[in-house]
């Protein structure tokens, strides 16, 4: 199964490469999809190429394979917006992308995060 997914972002890579774009980490969607890459080559490197200096710290090389461990052929990619109120409430937006002249994004799902559920947002 991973050497499928190998396959498949192999040919990600050559499509993208091939009208001379390469994808740059410039969006969420892409950043994603680039974390997605290292993980399942195993490249630490550009994996830590995504993160913030603070994070690049906090991921050791053991937990990076223990990515690779629970990946699978195949990946869901989905674009989220956390909204914080200065009362402290969280609502959760999913977005979907809309081919309208270019692409624009649509809320597909709005959902009020459960206090038990905050901290998973919280940064440490």
């Amino acid at each position: 199964m991973k050497y499928l997914m190998f396959l498949i972002t192999l040919a990600f890579t050559l499509v993208g490469c091939s009208n001379g774009k390469i994808v740059q980490p410039d969006s969420t969607d892409n950043a994603a999809l680039l974390m997605n890459q290292s993980i399942v080559n195993q490249n630490y490197n550009a994996f830590q190429s995504l993160l913030t200096e603070s994070k690049k710290e906090s991921i050791s090389e053991e937990t990076f394979k223990r990515f690779g461990e629970i990946s699978t052929s195949s990946a869901n990619f989905k674009t989220y917006e956390l909204l914080t109120f200065t009362n402290g409430e969280m609502l959760l937006l999913e977005f979907e992308p809309v081919m309208e002249e270019g692409i624009d994004y649509k809320i597909v799902s709005i959902k009020i995060v459960p206090e038990e559920m905050k901290t998973l947002f919280e940064r440490k």
